[in-house]
């Protein structure tokens, strides 16, 4: 609900992003990098739905090395929630693998400037 109501939302062509960075006053055993990815559930079929989803967490797990290595030693800790965009058509078209991970590329650009 914190990254949701407190998080910068990236917009892509096919993804959005809501990025929240924060430091931790503690010093917690809990991960540094947390991503979620959500499709909304207007997307009918879960076939579908699991597709996309598929689709993303591979685009990131290939451009993961592009978040800089602060956020996996020091207090700081990156919670992203990548969100699919869906489109008014009356026909829906799922995304190629490259319009998506041109989209998390970008963003991933994006957080670490």
């Amino acid at each position: 609900q914190e990254i949701f109501d407190n998080g910068r939302k990236i917009n892509g062509s096919v993804l959005s992003c809501l990025v929240l960075k924060k430091i931790q006053q503690e010093n917690k055993a809990t991960a540094r990098v947390t991503v979620a990815f959500v499709v909304p559930r207007t997307i009918r079929r879960a076939t579908d739905r699991n597709r996309i989803k598929r689709l993303m967490r591979e685009s990131y797990r290939l451009n993961k090395h592009i978040i800089p290595a602060q956020f996996y030693s020091a207090q700081e800790c990156l919670s992203l929630v990548f969100l699919f965009n869906v489109k008014k058509k009356a026909v829906f078209t799922s995304p190629q693998f490259t319009e998506v991970e041109r989209d998390i590329k970008a963003v991933l650009n994006i957080i670490i400037s």
